[in-house]
């Protein structure tokens, strides 16, 4: 076998394996990725909601009867938010399991879902480890991503990276408060 069928091999296998993965994962989309998949980003001036990862760009968007929120570190979606969009006189919202397993599905990005026990530590993240104990079902992917069903109305996907950026911006804030405290 020549050198260059060789690296042509390579070069083939390699891009069925990025390609196959971007086809499956939601997370590490960029927001044009994402628009192609969802349609345009809407605005909800009438919703008011705490930030997926405070200090990220954040998108919205409905398709299909959801509300998906992402947020974007470094032009990709390190935290996406799966929740249905309330019909007025319905009480519909609550996910059912084929629902979670479907966006569990969608967001295995190669990778299998591990149920984690309540209340087990995941992240050293204050913020995002209290989601997960409060959740009623938590799961871990092979590559650190942590999905979890909040109130039983939306199921949140969160990369290892998007951990990180979170207890990193938990130190940067501690930090400047500390810094401020020379002024008293």
């Amino acid at each position: 076998m020549s050198w260059t069928l060789v690296r042509q091999v390579g070069f083939i296998a390699t891009l069925l394996v990025i390609l196959s993965f971007n086809s499956h994962a939601r997370l590490y989309e960029s927001p044009s990725e994402a628009q192609a998949r969802y349609g345009v980003p809407v605005k909800e001036p009438s919703v008011t909601m705490l930030p997926l990862l405070h200090g990220t760009k954040e998108l919205r968007y409905h398709h299909h009867g959801w509300r998906i929120r992402s947020a974007y570190v470094n032009n990709q979606t390190v935290i996406v938010s799966y929740m249905k969009l309330s019909r007025p006189g319905k009480s519909d919202s609550a996910l059912s399991n084929d629902e979670i397993q479907a966006i569990l599905k969608a967001e295995a990005g190669g990778y299998r879902w591990m149920k984690i026990k309540r209340g087990a530590k995941i992240t050293s993240s204050t913020k995002y480890q209290g989601y997960f104990n409060a959740s009623s079902r938590v799961w871990k992917r092979g590559d650190g991503a942590v999905a979890w069903v909040g109130g039983n109305k939306a199921l949140t996907v969160i990369s290892k990276e998007g951990l990180h950026y979170e207890i990193y911006s938990q130190r940067q804030k501690g930090k400047q408060r500390k810094a401020t405290l020379q002024y008293f």
